[in-house]
């Protein structure tokens, strides 16, 4: 009791205090108002809290009919949790997707982990997402977790809270500026973001920033003169992790400012996932960096990769591996296609201008290395959107010319305030934005002040910018590119649907207008980072509903806008308007449609060659390049980025010279092997069937113990809709249930849906919602179950937690008493070690006391079992022998928990010794590789090559050496801490206090002939 109500502990954390020791309990309301909702709070700081031992025998006054104890049953079992349990797992039955077997094995690897460090590198489009979702609610179910960060660029932040609401029934918020301002607004300017919510949600470069990540930090601290603060952070999981990893430029890799963030943050979660489908990118130097980002313990930042640790974290699949026999789904095949373009003359003069004029600026001395940049960005900027459209070039071109023309002025104090005002601008534009108006801003913005540190322009130069100006505003100038994208959708959206890809927002915007006017306003959406939601959800759910249903034939949308969202349903064709100069980003756009779900056989992706134009061909070439090398992109991405801008910007780069690059390294030249185990998931996959089988996870048991609770809610229950096989309707919810649920029975329109429980009856219907272990009315359906087990003030029908059935002297001579009991272990730090629903199995003879017969787990007779009215003679009996038993039944607890203590200790104490056997082993072979890293730096500092370099390379050598000896021997003190702190941690983690069992109900299984017996006296 805390607070005037009525809660029931879900968990318990201790921390040292100055002079006490402070318990955070995780609580889970028991009254109507707020049942299943939860509350966290220090017990030492509440006013009068108390602790009720509520649990008691079951009530024989009435009979539940046994479907009802069956539900009960099933509620306690389908949420037990066990740190013995790594194989077996609930996490398949608790989304609303249809699970592949391949995507089962990283549940399996995470739960085997004590401390869960997992690189999770499937190849685009299989399903990392799920697979994230999928270890974090089998972690939330077993209360390995609480306290959650995701951690991702900002165009994928909407995205990611989609899933986990839609996939998982877990809702997370996004922390970003506008949140921030929210919660100031509410609670006041001191209010902590990364307080307000136990799931969030941020983007990289926001928690970069200074002020936020201070915030972040305080977190993490003890607060309050010494008592414990309330955060605690248990999972991190950093999408597109790639993005955080050094770039691996030398020998011994220079810290970007995301890999700084996540030095900064990730000592401070318990359980680590890193996503990437590209997570070597050529470098061992940078690929170690992030593995040991991933695990310290594990991996040390270097030129070598430990294969066997390597094996243990990655895992990683490529859509070749995926055999009908771990896929469901087939992929479909990839073509790409390129699409001649015949510039006219007009249109070929402008190109030609552009290039005079690169030519002409590139071969001017230039000043300083703010003026190079400077140069090269604005030069950039207008090559880049020429070859998008000339209505984005336009647009670029007016601010360049407007800023460009203004006389050259000496290094001045403001010549040096618009240098620091570029660099910031530049700083900015490389963060990643999921805002497409903010990012066109802040680039003009940059092409502006850089165009004002290029000086003045020569008379040469001035007339090359005119004559592109003249062209590019005449209203003559033709658009063959665009009439070639005519022919295309010309002859494709009479029947399919078509994505078409653009980078800037000015181009979405020509092509929108000039799309809507050929085919009509209805068949044409556009999706760019930064509208507003709604809209956003709304376009989403145009373009993903069968083309029947809505007009839509073409989607333009941006890479902001697109990234990371799903657009297969009824979609196969791609075109890219311009080719990204990011390899990544083109491969990224492919895999919105060329991924899981993808129902066409083949996938095909458009994009544009100019005739005789050697840049274009050049792009040609890097498009055949990316994907002949997409299963290892990651790991060449940078070099032909590097490549494709040395060659747009007049350095000799030839085609053949694309061809013949490979990477530096492959991830399989790290690994040794391949990370694909076939064998490991068939055993995972038939797993999964014996779990289901093991805790009666089926369709039907799901519809019983929602209508059930119903039921005990005084509801009618669950409506079978009429031509609906296996579906049903529920018309209202109780009262008590609240008025959140009704979004879940009621579309927005407020028509009812339909409930099934079987993935297949949902597939593709929009009016169907598929219900699982973790969706909100079976997650209620289990709150209304513990208050009425607990018996504490429900207002519902009382639950006796007592039933009989009747069966055939086939399977019965002599009456038995089932008696179901619930145990639970605790650790000494409060942390639920066990949970187990098991039974005992009791003879007798109707008035006489019960006579011991064994431990039992099944309760399939609750379901075949016949429940018909028996003799109120018998009855009376049956209640006399029970009552009779209570000593012999609670001599029988106290007994099986001495018993199952010495067996729970000694398997925990194994469990111990295994796990701080590995985790010494694993930090050992750290120490061994950090020290011969060490000795091999110091001898480089005397060796005789030294004389090769001048001072200033020497001094540079010299530092970088020392940064790396001072960096490795912190990580040598470091581990040599964890020699003797990480096995106390395993054993304090494991060190058992209390095991306690509880009567759950009784079930009297009466032979035919007795009752028979009974009715003919």
């Amino acid at each position: 009791m805390v607070r005037k109500q009525t809660f029931l502990v879900q968990d318990v954390q201790s921390y040292p205090g100055p002079e006490n020791i402070y318990h955070k309990v995780s609580l889970e309301s028991l009254e109507d108002h707020r049942l299943g909702t939860t509350l966290e709070l220090i017990w030492e700081l509440e006013v009068s809290p108390q602790v009720e031992d509520v649990i008691s025998f079951p009530d024989l006054s009435d009979w539940d009919p046994p479907e009802r104890l069956a539900s009960l049953l099933l509620s306690l079992k389908w949420t037990e949790a066990s740190v013995f349990a790594n194989d077996s797992f609930t996490a398949p039955f608790r989304g609303a997707i249809e699970i592949e077997p391949y995507q089962l094995e990283p549940v399996a690897r995470a739960l085997a982990m004590p401390r869960v460090s997992l690189l999770l590198a499937d190849d685009v489009g299989l399903g990392k997402t799920v697979e994230a979702g999928l270890i974090l609610q089998e972690l939330l179910a077993r209360g390995r977790v609480r306290k959650i960060l995701i951690l991702c660029p900002a165009s994928l932040q909407r995205q990611w809270q989609d899933e986990m609401l839609t996939k998982f029934n877990l809702v997370f918020k996004i922390i970003d500026r506008d949140e921030i301002l929210r919660l100031q607004r509410e609670y006041g300017l001191h209010v902590n973001p990364w307080e307000s919510f136990t799931r969030l949600i941020t983007s990289m470069d926001f928690l970069k920033r200074e002020p936020y990540l201070q915030q972040f930090l305080s977190t993490t601290e003890n607060k309050n003169g010494g008592k414990p603060g309330i955060s605690k952070w248990d999972l991190l999981i950093v999408d597109e992790a790639h993005n955080c990893a050094p770039s691996g430029r030398k020998d011994y890799v220079q810290d970007s400012d995301r890999t700084k963030l996540l030095r900064q943050i990730t000592p401070h979660f318990e359980h680590r996932l890193f996503l990437t489908a590209t997570p070597h990118n050529g470098y061992t130097e940078s690929f170690t960096a992030l593995l040991e980002l991933l695990d310290p313990l594990r991996f040390t930042r270097g030129p070598k990769v430990d294969p066997r640790q390597a094996k243990l974290v990655m895992v990683r699949r490529l859509k070749r591996d995926l055999t009908p026999e771990v896929s469901n789904r087939t992929f479909p095949k990839r073509t790409i296609k390129a699409l001649e373009v015949a510039l006219s003359p007009k249109e070929r003069e402008l190109f030609d201008y552009l290039e005079a004029y690169i030519e002409k600026r590139l071969a001017r001395p230039l000043k300083d290395k703010v003026q190079r940049n400077a140069l090269r960005f604005a030069l950039t900027i207008l090559k880049k959107r020429l070859l998008s459209s000339y209505a984005a070039f336009r647009n670029s071109l007016e601010v360049h010319l407007e800023h460009v023309t203004r006389p050259t002025i000496s290094m001045t104090e403001e010549t040096s305030s618009k240098a620091m005002v570029f660099e910031r601008l530049a700083e900015r534009l490389a963060e990643d934005s999921a805002d497409d108006l903010e990012k066109q801003a802040l680039e003009l913005e940059a092409l502006k002040e850089g165009s004002l540190l290029l000086g003045e322009i020569s008379s040469e130069e001035g007339e090359l910018l005119t004559r592109m100006w003249d062209l590019v505003s005449s209203p003559e100038l033709p658009d063959t590119k665009l009439e070639t994208l005519f022919s295309l959708a010309d002859n494709l959206i009479a029947q399919k649907r078509l994505i078409i890809f653009t980078e800037y927002k000015d181009t979405l915007d020509y092509l929108y207008e000039k799309l809507s006017v050929r085919y009509g306003e209805e068949k044409v959406l556009a999706l760019y980072g930064g509208m507003n939601l709604s809209e956003r959800e709304k376009i989403k759910e145009a373009f993903q509903a069968p083309p029947s249903e809505h007009p839509v034939r073409i989607l333009v949308a941006t890479d902001a806008a697109a990234e990371g969202i799903n657009l297969q349903n009824h979609c196969h064709h791609l075109l890219h308007y311009e080719i990204p100069w990011n390899p990544n980003r083109l491969e990224q756009r492919n895999g919105r449609i060329d991924r899981h779900g993808q129902k066409a056989e083949e996938v095909k992706i458009f994009h544009f060659v100019y005739q005789d134009h050697k840049d274009s061909e050049f792009l040609n070439t890097i498009v055949h390049k990316v994907e002949k090398m997409r299963e290892d992109l990651g790991s060449v991405a940078a070099v032909l980025e590097e490549k494709l801008h040395e060659r747009m910007l007049g350095r000799k780069v030839s085609p053949q010279e694309i061809e013949r690059l490979a990477p530096r390294r492959k991830l399989e030249d790290e690994i040794r092997e391949r990370l694909f185990d076939l064998e490991r998931i068939r055993k995972i996959k038939a797993k999964i069937e014996t779990i289901r089988h093991e805790k009666k996870i089926y369709p039907e048991t799901l519809c019983l113990v929602l209508d059930q609770a119903l039921k005990l809610s005084r509801h009618p229950g669950l409506k079978k809709r009429e031509g609906f096989e296996e579906g049903y309707l529920l018309e209202s919810l109780p009262p008590s249930w609240g008025k959140d649920l009704l979004s879940t029975i009621r579309d927005a329109e407020g028509r009812l849906l339909t409930l099934v429980f079987k993935p297949e009856l949902a597939r593709d219907c929009r009016d169907v919602v598929l219900l699982h272990l973790n969706h909100p009315l079976m997650q209620k359906a289990f709150s209304v179950f513990k208050k009425a087990f607990y018996s504490l003030g429900f207002t519902g029908e009382k639950l006796h937690r007592a039933s009989f059935v009747v069966m055939s002297d086939l399977y019965l001579r002599e009456p038995q008493a089932v008696i179901f009991l619930k145990l639970l272990a605790s650790s000494v730090q409060g942390l639920k070690l066990h949970e187990e629903l098991f039974s005992l199995r009791f003879s007798f003879n109707p008035g006489e006391p019960l006579v011991y017969l064994t431990e039992d787990r099944d309760f399939g007779f609750l379901f075949t079992g016949e429940h018909r009215p028996i003799p109120r003679e018998l009855a009376q009996k049956i209640r006399s022998s029970f009552r009779k038993s209570h000593d012999l039944i609670e001599e029988k607890i106290e007994a099986l928990e001495k018993k199952k203590f010495q067996e729970l200790r000694k398997l925990l104490k194994e469990k111990t010794t295994v796990e701080t056997r590995e985790i010494r082993n694993v930090i050992r072979d750290r120490l061994k590789e950090i020290e011969a890293t060490l000795e091999k730096l110091r001898k480089e500092k005397e060796s005789p090559q030294r004389l090769l370099f001048s001072l200033e390379e020497l001094r540079r050598i010299d530092e970088t050496l020392r940064e790396d000896i001072k960096y490795l021997e912190a990580r040598r003190k470091t581990l040599e801490e964890d020699l003797s702190r990480e096995p106390e941690r395993i054993r304090t983690r494991y060190e058992l206090k209390t095991v306690k069992i509880f009567p759950v109900g009784v079930c009297f299984v009466l032979p035919e002939s007795l009752v028979e017996t009974a009715q003919e006296k």
